[in-house]
C-alpha cells in the first residue's frame, strides 16, 4: 500500500554548514609570441551578478559543511616566447567550484589559431581563428583577417574583437563584481599585435594590450585572471605578455565562522579573498544563517517563556506568529492524533488505536512578519478518518493521525472490499483490528513525520485477541496477541522543549493509541500521550490521547466509544 501527500518544500529543510557567495576566477592565458594573439581570460565564476551567458539565475550559493576545504588558486599562463603560442593559465577551485585557466593566444605559423580555455585566446596575426570560451565561464577569442594584426583573447563579459585593419583586435571587457565590497573588473581578454597605429586595449579585468611593431606584449594584472596580451610582430624575439593570475573569494553573511585567506568585512559580510592557494575550514558550530536571528524579542506569539539560553513560543490553539526579524527558527509541529476503532454495528471486534499526529521537528526560515499558526484537533469519535493537521505559514505541515481499524453501519464484511476495515493512513498510521478471518491492514505513517500502525491477531474462528496499536511518531504500533492489545508506538523524545514549556508527556510527543482486548489486558498508549485501549471486562474502558501532544486514542472492543484523538501543539524556539 502506498500514500501520497504533498512535498515537504526546501524552505524548511535544515542546512547544517555554511551559506557561501563566491567568486572563482582562473588564470589568465599568456599572449601569443610572434604575430600573437591575445591570450584568453580565466574562467569566472560567481553567485552575484552578473554572471557569464546570465540567463535568469546567477549560480548556486555554495553551502560548506564544518571542516577543512582546499583552495586552488590558478598561476596566469607563460606568454609564448618566439613562434610560439601563450601557455593556458591554470585552473582555479574550491569544493565543486572549478574555474578553467584561460586559452593561449596564437602564434605566427605554430598553432596559429587561439586555444579554447575559460575565454578563448585570441587568433595570431596570420590570419589566425579566436579560439572557444567554456561555457557559461567565459567567450570566445576573436580573429585574425591578415598578415601581421592578430585577434583580442575574450573576456568574461564579451567575446575579443577582431582586428581592425592594420591594429589588433582588443581584449573581451570582464565582469564587474563587487564581493569584496568594491566593485571590480575581472578576467579581461588581451590584446592582439598590430604591426602599426594605436596598440590594442586589453578588456577591462587585467588583460594586458597588444604589442604594437617589434615590442613585447603587456602582462595581464595578478588576482584578475586577465589574459596576456599578443607580441612581437616580425621578429621572432618578441614575446608575448603572461597572463594574470586568478582569485577565489569567499563571503557570507554575519561574523566570521571559519579561517583562512586573508579576512576582511564589508556590509554585514565576513569575506575571505584568497590570491594564493590555501585552506578554508569552516568552525565545527557554523550553520546557515543568512540573516542574524535570535535576539532577545525578535519574535511574539503563543506562550512565551525564556529558558537555558532559548525563547519558546508555544501554540496549544491557532494564532499568529510575528517574525521581527527574518531568519532561523527551531520548531515542532505536532499534529492532531487519530481516533481509535470502534463499531457502530455489527462485527464485534477488538478495534486499533489510533495513529498519533504527524511530527516535525526542524530548522526553517521565516521572513519578517506574520505568520498563521494552525494547531490541529484530535480526531472526534465518529467517521473522520484523521486528526487535524498542524501547520506554520505556507512552509510546514504535519499531518494528522489516522484513525485504528473499525467497522461502520454500510461497510461490507467480505476480503473484496477489506481496505475499508483497515487503520487510516496519517502523521502516524492507525493499528488494525483483530479478526476471525478476514484481511485488514494497519495505516501506512508519513515518512519523516510517523510510523505505521501495529497489526491486530488474526485467528480462525476467534475475533477476540487484541488489535494493534496506533504508530507513533518514534516507533511502529505493537501487535495484537492472543492475550494483550497492541501498544500505541512511543513518540519522539524532546524534555528540554517540553521541560522549558511544561508541556509533553514526560518529555515525549505524538505517541500511538493502544489496540483493544475485551476480556485480557488492552495496550498501553505509547509515550507521549497516546490513550489506553478497551479491557472492559476488567473494568477500564478506553482513554483519548492526552491533548496537545497529539497522541492517538485507544481502541475499543465492539460499539463502545473509542479513545478521541488528542490534538497538537505548535513550539517555535530561538537562541536569545
Amino acid at each position: 500500500m502506498s500514500i501520497e501527500y504533498i512535498t515537504r518544500p526546501d524552505a524548511y529543510d535544515k542546512i547544517v554548514g555554511l551559506e557561501c557567495d563566491y567568486l572563482v576566477i582562473a588564470g589568465g592565458a599568456g599572449g601569443g609570441g610572434q604575430n600573437g594573439g591575445g591570450g584568453g581570460a580565466g574562467g569566472y565564476l560567481s553567485t552575484l551578478a552578473p554572471t557569464v551567458e546570465t540567463s535568469d539565475v546567477t549560480d548556486f550559493k555554495l553551502t560548506l559543511a564544518p571542516g577543512s576545504y582546499s583552495v586552488t588558486v590558478g598561476a596566469g599562463g607563460a606568454g609564448g616566447a618566439g613562434n610560439t603560442p601563450g601557455t593556458n593559465g591554470q585552473d582555479s577551485k574550491i569544493d565543486s567550484i572549478l574555474a578553467f585557466g584561460g586559452g593561449g593566444g596564437g602564434a605566427n605559423t605554430n598553432e596559429l589559431n587561439g586555444v579554447d580555455g575559460g575565454s578563448g585566446g585570441g587568433g595570431s596575426g596570420n590570419s589566425g581563428t579566436g579560439a572557444t570560451g567554456f561555457i557559461r565561464q567565459g567567450n570566445d577569442g576573436g580573429a585574425s583577417s591578415g598578415s601581421g594584426y592578430a585577434g583580442g583573447g575574450g573576456g568574461a563579459g564579451e567575446d575579443g574583437y577582431d582586428n581592425s585593419g592594420a591594429q589588433g583586435g582588443d581584449g573581451g571587457d570582464g565582469l564587474q563584481n563587487s564581493i569584496t565590497g568594491t566593485a571590480t573588473y575581472y578576467a579581461g581578454g588581451g590584446g592582439g599585435v598590430g604591426n602599426s597605429g594605436t596598440e590594442s586595449t586589453g578588456g577591462l579585468g587585467g588583460g594586458g594590450n597588444g604589442a604594437t611593431g617589434a615590442a613585447n606584449g603587456s602582462n595581464g594584472t595578478d588576482g584578475t585572471g586577465g589574459g596576456g596580451g599578443g607580441g612581437g610582430y616580425g621578429s621572432t624575439s618578441y614575446a608575448g605578455g603572461n597572463g594574470g593570475s586568478g582569485i577565489v573569494v569567499i563571503r557570507y553573511l554575519g561574523a566570521q565562522q571559519a579561517t583562512g585567506g586573508t579576512v576582511t568585512s564589508s556590509g554585514g559580510y565576513t569575506i575571505h579573498t584568497f590570491t594564493n592557494s590555501g585552506t578554508f575550514t569552516v568552525n565545527a558550530d557554523a550553520y546557515k544563517p543568512r540573516v542574524t536571528v535570535g535576539e532577545e524579542g525578535t519574535g511574539s506569539g503563543g506562550t512565551e517563556v525564556t529558558s537555558g539560553g532559548y525563547k519558546y513560543h508555544t501554540f496549544t490553539a491557532s494564532g499568529t506568529f510575528t517574525a521581527d526579524t527574518s531568519g532561523l527558527f527551531e520548531v515542532l509541529v505536532v499534529a492532531g492524533g487519530g481516533a481509535g476503532g470502534y463499531r457502530d454495528a455489527g462485527l464485534a471486534a477488538n478495534f486499533g488505536g489510533g495513529g498519533a499526529g504527524g511530527a516535525i521537528n526542524d530548522t526553517i526560515y521565516l521572513s519578517a512578519g506574520s505568520h498563521a499558526v494552525v494547531v490541529g484537533g484530535g480526531c472526534a469519535i465518529d467517521n473522520t478518518p484523521n486528526g487535524g493537521h498542524s501547520s506554520v505559514g505556507t512552509y510546514l505541515t504535519s499531518f494528522g493521525g489516522g484513525r485504528g481499524a473499525g467497522y461502520q453501519t454500510g461497510t461490507p464484511v467480505s476480503p473484496e472490499v477489506a481496505i475499508s476495515l483497515s487503520g487510516y493512513n496519517g502523521g502516524s498510521g492507525g493499528g488494525a483490528f483483530s479478526s476471525s478471518s478476514y484481511y485488514h491492514s494497519v495505516g501506512i505513517g508519513i515518512d519523516n513525520q510517523g510510523n505505521d500502525g501495529g497489526y491486530g491477531y488474526t485467528n480462525s474462528g476467534n475475533s477476540t485477541y487484541g488489535g494493534g496499536g496506533g504508530g507513533g511518531a518514534g516507533a511502529v504500533g505493537g501487535v495484537g496477541t492472543t492475550s494483550v492489545g497492541g501498544d500505541g508506538g512511543d513518540g519522539i523524545y524532546l524534555p528540554t522543549w517540553a521541560t522549558a514549556t511544561s508541556t509533553g508527556d514526560s518529555g515525549y510527543y505524538a505517541g500511538g493509541g493502544g489496540g483493544a482486548r475485551y476480556a485480557g489486558s488492552a495496550g498501553t498508549g505509547g509515550a507521549g500521550g497516546g490513550g489506553k485501549g478497551d479491557d472492559r471486562a476488567s473494568g477500564s474502558n478506553p482513554t483519548s490521547g492526552t491533548a496537545n501532544t497529539g497522541g492517538g486514542g485507544g481502541g475499543s472492543y465492539s460499539s463502545l466509544d473509542p479513545g478521541a484523538g488528542g490534538s497538537g501543539i505548535v513550539i517555535i524556539r530561538y537562541q536569545v
